[in-house]
């Protein structure tokens, strides 16, 4: 295939040169080419705009420019196309000079033939050719460098900035002119340390480490570098490359991720004591109650029954707000009235937030009830006034009270969360420093905190607002900065509140029965209490220490058992819902009450757990105990 004939500008406007240039041209048979000749150099660059050329033959000498302007001219115009100068000075140190300015190769008028003159053109080109290819590489790499979400900074062989990407200007908050030729140890802190870690990467050829890195405003923050030395094809060190990252927010993390395993741990921890606490509580509080349905006890007995009675109720309380703290307190939703959580939780207020803070409670008289779990609004409660206390370091009022609101439509068209109907409301105010707009739009996010290092989790609001998303509310913020806060949370009123707890509506007299109960407690002491409870309001009882010893009970009287009591967690390699299930495969009319001090994640969640049905929290009362069993055996008496 005949290869494309090679288009020659030709600039020059010596008639005679022009000539000996085309019939030199001529002369080589091997090589088709295409000649254009322009007089001035304008024209010959507009020629070379409108057209495409290989190559241009240059005369410096021309009606329109002369000498260095005409390359400098030229070479500006046509970057793209490599020049070849042609003059009649037979200089070297100007060839030389005319090379620098861009031109591919200099030759002389009258001394060279057609052979020698395609011989400069073939060079010309292939040289062009390699100079556009380094050039867009070189491109390309500095592409790659500046576009980096890593710093990349890069040294001399005396330790002086040579390369600063964008993402180091941003970092550092230097330009490139700042710095470049700058010792690379202004960017450390801890000058001695840049210069060993430089020290260490010539020596080895490479090094990792974390250094304490300082802003041009001053600010330290850490900055993880990896470095290694850059040497020439002589194997001569150049200097040096590294990257580097700011890991502030890595750091942080980590540092939440330990604090949140801590936490588990604690949690864990607290989950385990409480099972075998609450298991005492309850016969403690089992026994006193017993005794205090003697009406006959004097007095100098009962008031230090009520005493032992009161002392084991508010220990309880101490339990369920210790894992409600460790996140493990087992999620039991009832009808309830805010004002009375609020009522059980203010003494503790009081001793957490200190003698400078003065609470105040305004509850609404006559409150509707909700459907919430009366822990995690202790939670809320505590979470949101002790960021109140936190907010006012010198004292000040923190007002809690309660409302029962209407909202309509247009309330709901100004707040995207909120929704149409019946709610009650708790707001939690303080007078203390406040927040601004941007600061408000992020405390719920998990981890972003305003105190101090050290001081926060950055998990207390975003607890708070996943307790208020699961009851089916929304929570408020109103702040301004040097004004206060008020948080204002809306829950929903409860939904049949009385088919949903009637076990409560029931006295003692209602609780009575005469139907079988088979006890599955592990706890000696806690078992003997519960047949005790169980015979005195007339039922029989049947017990079992664990679930194989059940089995074999179960063996001998499954057709009259009706209640199946089961503690969750047991020994002996059964626990309470593989027994529940393999009991109910042969009988699926047995009823089964589940029992539990443990947290909701050690026993398997909380799926299928229904408070006062077939769940019941330790410690209980022995009205409780009585409340739950009848409340079970009625429900769906029934047997279709």
């Amino acid at each position: 295939m005949k290869s494309p004939a090679l288009r020659i500008l030709l600039i020059e406007d010596n008639a005679g040169d022009a000539r000996l240039i085309k019939e030199a041209l001529s002369e080589i048979q091997s090589t088709s080419t295409e000649m254009v000749h322009a007089t001035r150099l304008q024209e010959g660059l507009k020629r070379s705009a409108e057209e495409k050329f290989d190559v241009v033959l240059l005369d410096l000498s021309l009606p329109d420019a002369s000498g260095l302007n005409t390359i400098r001219t030229a070479h500006q115009a046509v970057a793209g196309v490599p020049i070849i100068v042609l003059t009649g000075f037979n200089d070297e140190a100007f060839s030389i000079t005319v090379v620098h300015e861009g031109a591919q190769d200099f030759l002389v008028k009258g001394q060279f033939d057609g052979a020698l003159l395609m011989r400069s053109i073939r060079y010309a080109i292939e040289r062009k050719q390699a100079q556009e290819e380094l050039k867009a590489s070189r491109e390309f790499a500095v592409n790659i460098i500046e576009s980096s979400l890593d710093m990349i900074i890069a040294v001399d062989r005396e330790g002086k900035i040579a390369e600063f990407n964008r993402a180091a200007q941003k970092t550092f908050g230097y330009e490139p002119v700042e710095v470049l030729e700058q010792p690379i140890t202004l960017l450390f802190a801890d000058k001695q340390e840049g210069e060993r870690i430089l020290q260490k990467t010539l020596e080895d050829g490479k090094s990792s480490a974390q250094i304490l890195s300082v802003r041009k405003n001053g600010e330290h923050f850490p900055a993880s570098f990896s470095t290694s030395v850059i040497k020439n094809d002589r194997g001569e060190v150049q200097g040096i490359v590294g990257t580097a990252r700011d890991i502030t927010e890595q750091l942080n993390l980590e540092a939440q991720l330990r604090h949140a395993q801590k936490m588990d741990s604690i949690g864990q921890l607290a989950a385990g004591v409480a099972h075998d606490f609450n298991n005492i509580l309850t016969v403690i509080q089992g026994y006193a109650s017993l005794l205090l349905t003697n009406k006959t006890l004097a007095p100098e007995i009962s008031e230090p029954l009520h005493e032992i009675s009161a002392a084991g109720e508010h220990a309880a309380s101490l339990t369920r707000q210790l894992l409600t703290f460790s996140r493990k307190q087992t999620i039991q939703p009832r009808s309830l009235d805010l004002n009375a959580v609020i009522q059980n939780v203010t003494k503790m207020l009081t001793r957490l937030l200190g003698e400078d803070i003065d609470l105040k409670v305004e509850n609404k008289e006559s409150l509707p009830l909700i459907h919430a779990d009366p822990g995690m609004l202790e939670q809320i409660i505590i979470n949101l006034a002790v960021n109140a206390r936190d907010a006012m370091p010198d004292g000040g009022q923190i007002r809690v009270s309660t409302d029962a609101v209407e909202v309509n439509d247009s309330y709901v068209q100004q707040r995207p969360q909120a929704r149409p109907g019946s709610f009650v409301s708790l707001s939690i105010a303080d007078d203390g420093s406040g927040m601004d707009a941007a600061t408000v739009a992020r405390i719920f996010e998990p981890f972003f905190t305003t105190k101090e290092p050290g001081k926060g989790t950055g998990l207390g609001l975003a607890t708070v607002y996943g307790i208020v998303q699961s009851h089916c509310g929304w929570i408020e913020v109103s702040s301004a900065l040097g004004q206060g806060t008020t948080f204002e949370v809306f829950f929903p009123l409860a939904e049949n509140a009385d088919s949903k707890n009637n076990n409560h509506l029931l006295n003692d007299q209602q609780c009575h029965g005469n139907e079988t109960i088979f006890i599955v407690e592990d706890v000696a002491e806690l078992r003997r209490l519960v047949r005790q409870i169980l015979e005195c309001y007339g039922y029989n009882v049947l017990e079992a220490p664990d679930g194989v010893s059940a089995l074999a009970i179960w063996e001998q009287h499954k057709g009259k058992i009706d209640v199946l009591l089961t503690d969750v967690v047991m020994p002996g390699g059964m626990n309470g819902r593989g027994l529940a299930t393999k009991l109910q495969a042969e009988n699926k009319f047995l009823k089964v009450i589940y029992t539990s001090g443990h947290s909701a994640d050690l026993i398997g969640g909380n799926e299928g757990f229904q408070d006062g049905i077939n769940f019941l929290q330790k410690p209980y009362r022995p009205l409780m105990l009585a409340q739950t069993i009848r409340c079970c055996l009625d429900r769906n008496a029934s047997r279709e």
